[in-house]
């Protein structure tokens, strides 16, 4: 892998993708490939990139015919996910049940509300990218829009600016500092009276822009021609590349773009997938008295820094995210279970794990065909056996390795620990394979001092990694 002063950027379009390291220093580009790709050799044409690069790590720069960018503001009481969400639908005329989508909180100027920095990604190009960087060996390091990647590079405009960036197609980007107040892609050839709609968008919802940055000029276009009420035009060389690998480590106080998506952590859960199960053949063996390891938890992060942070050196280890890769598979075509449609809509939403509930079944007088599991029968049930996994969806600090230590201490093995993809589940969530549905009771009496009333789902995949995820809940 080469030194730390280069970094390695896939640039992808709805056909096309770029590949090059970027040296920063006196930034230039090295080993700048251009390959057509499709859902079928997408992930040959990664591993050619990967050996071109010489690396694996990769920062991905998604082109604006791939994903939308948007900016409002927003009351203060109406910051509620909901609320946002209707105001993105609103603004960009779709319904994003069915997609990827994130937003930051950010705030352009001290006499101007706080608003939202929203990105959506194209359901299509999930559908057709997916399959191909989850075959390839490639890690994601960070995942950026086109705008905001040229936007890095002009934040000392202290006032809004548009740029044009031709590059079949055509984007014209409004902005003000980093922040994208909006974008738009121009397939057929680029028009003044394009650019005036922009430039009137911009003036009456926002400020009047006072630059127009032309970055990459379109043809058979008089650079003249661009004058609107006397802005000041600017020739300016930008390379997104460039932009996206300027990026700097996150700091929290000042992150104001899109980073992590759901997306991402799909392609880079398969190798943490492979790893866990190495690691837990590697438990398997280990001896069953041996003291149990400290169990340590990250401190809680709220959904919007999750979805927006910057990716930490140690890869993301939620194996039951792997239930989400098979969930876009089946979208793509292979589909096979009938709940999914179902599910997909609410928890993409949500940027959390599918769950289908299991009817609770109404007692009656008539007896039960099958008796339930004896007491005897529980007892000699092997805990040791069980691979068990607990999310804190509670908020509260620590509570997942408190629980995992409480089961170590009856004779369980030790669970796996992280955070939830939120932190309001109200209830505590219990899902396990169907095979192992006899340790449903057992596992409830053992957990009564978090929970009462868990809610019980036989959901679980049979070639999960864990036989039981256990999300903790407020009750």
């Amino acid at each position: 892998m080469f030194g730390s002063k280069k970094t390695a950027v896939v640039y992808i379009k709805e056909k096309t993708l770029r590949v090059g390291n970027v040296s920063l220093g006196k930034p230039k580009i090295e080993n700048d490939q251009d390959y057509s790709w499709t859902r079928e050799n997408l992930d040959t044409i990664i591993s050619q990139a990967i050996k071109n690069c010489k690396t694996d790590t990769f920062r991905l720069l998604l082109d604006e015919s791939v994903c939308q960018v948007v900016y409002n503001s927003l009351n203060e009481g109406n910051f509620e996910k909901d609320k946002i969400k209707e105001k993105i639908e609103e603004i960009t005329g779709q319904k994003i049940d069915k997609t990827i989508w994130g937003f930051k909180y950010v705030q352009i100027a001290k006499d101007i509300p706080k608003g939202i920095q929203s990105v959506i990604i194209s359901p299509s190009f999930l559908q057709n990218a997916f399959p191909g960087f989850s075959k390839s060996k490639i890690k994601i390091e960070t995942i950026e829009p086109l705008s905001i990647a040229l936007a890095r590079l002009c934040a000392e405009e202290n006032f809004p600016y548009i740029i044009i960036h031709s590059s079949s197609p055509t984007t014209v980007i409004s902005a003000i500092k980093d922040v994208v107040l909006t974008s738009n892609t121009f397939e057929e050839k680029f028009k003044i009276d394009d650019l005036k709609k922009i430039y009137n968008y911009t003036k009456e919802n926002y400020m009047t822009p006072g630059k127009i940055i032309v970055s990459s000029f379109p043809d058979m276009l008089n650079i003249n021609d661009l004058k609107v009420e006397n802005m000041e035009i600017e020739n300016k060389e930008m390379d997104p590349l460039i932009g996206i690998a300027l990026k700097k480590p996150r700091r929290v106080e000042e992150d104001i773009i899109l980073n992590i998506t759901l997306f991402e952590k799909m392609i880079r859960n398969k190798e943490a997938g492979e790893e866990n199960k190495k690691e837990n053949k590697e438990t398997e063996k280990a001896d069953n008295q041996k003291e149990p390891k400290n169990i340590t938890e990250k401190e809680p992060m709220p959904i919007e820094e999750q979805i927006f942070a910057e990716p930490e050196n140690k890869r993301s280890k939620i194996p039951t995210l792997l239930f989400i890769l098979f969930i876009i598979t089946v979208i793509s075509g292979l589909g096979y279970f009938a709940f999914t449609k179902t599910t997909l809509t609410k928890k993409l939403n949500q940027i959390s794990i599918p769950i289908i509930s299991k009817p609770t079944p109404i007692p009656t007088n008539t007896p039960a065909p099958k008796p339930s599991p004896t007491p005897t029968k529980i007892k000699n049930l092997d805990k040791k056996g069980l691979k068990i996994k607990i999310l804190n969806g509670s908020g509260i600090k620590g509570l997942a390795s408190k629980v995992a230590e409480s089961l170590i201490d009856l004779d369980y093995n030790e669970p796996e620990t992280g955070n939830a993809d939120s932190y309001d589940f109200e209830t505590t969530i219990i899902e396990a394979k169907e095979s192992k549905e006899d340790y449903i009771e057992i596992l409830q009496e053992d957990l009564k001092d978090y929970s009462t009333n868990p809610d019980i789902k036989l959901t679980l995949d049979e070639e999960n990694d864990f036989d039981i995820l256990i999300t903790i809940g407020k009750n």
